[in-house]
Parts: structure tokens; C-alpha cells; sequence
């Protein structure tokens, strides 16, 4: 995958868990989180760079690079996915809690 694809699903991802961190009322937030870092994980076993260069004669030389990161970044990414599954299922409890207190839905 291009590495500036990988960059634009790591920027939304980390956005999204920014999201998570100061809306702790909203139970989406976790799920969109763990979506996005799947995607990530999944992005980042290979990376593909661009290269293009135009020599003194006026040729344009076109280069991919590609890059094999490993099992490293896949654990790491797939970490921080199980780590919103785990916020999501502790929001969905804090509900359950709140509603059988009487609180915001009696």
C-alpha cells in the first residue's frame, strides 16, 4: 500500500481515538477506533514509496520502494485495536450500571 495512504489511515485513526479519550459519553467513538486500526495493521505489513526523479537529460525516472515493516507494527496496531474493544465493552457496562441504578434511563 502507498505510504501515504497508510499516513492518511494512522492520521483518522489517531484522531479518532483523541475522540474516545475526551468524549467519554459516546460509545461509537471505541468502535470507529478499533475499525480504523485494524485498517492500519493491516496497512502496515508493506509500504510503497514513490519515487521520481528527472535527470540532467531531462528523463524522468520513476521508482517504487517498497518496504516489508514486519510482524512488529501488525502486533503493535492490532494492540491498540483490542484496547478500544476493551474501552467499548467498558462504556457498554458503565450504561448498563447507570440504567439498572435508575439514572438515565428510568
Amino acid at each position: 500500500m502507498l505510504d501515504v495512504v497508510f499516513y492518511a489511515l494512522f492520521s483518522v485513526a489517531v484522531l479518532v481515538t483523541v475522540f474516545t479519550v475526551v468524549d467519554r459519553e459516546e460509545i461509537a467513538w471505541p468502535i470507529l477506533a478499533f475499525i480504523f486500526w485494524i485498517a492500519v495493521a493491516g496497512a502496515s505489513a508493506t509500504t510503497e514509496s514513490v519515487h521520481v526523479l528527472v535527470t540532467s537529460t531531462d528523463n524522468v525516472v520513476e521508482h517504487v520502494t517498497s518496504h516489508a515493516n514486519g510482524v512488529f507494527p501488525i502486533i503493535f496496531f492490532f494492540g491498540l485495536a483490542v484496547v478500544h474493544i476493551a474501552l467499548f465493552f467498558n462504556r457498554l457496562f458503565e450504561i448498563r450500571r447507570t440504567v439498572g441504578r435508575g439514572g438515565v434511563g428510568a
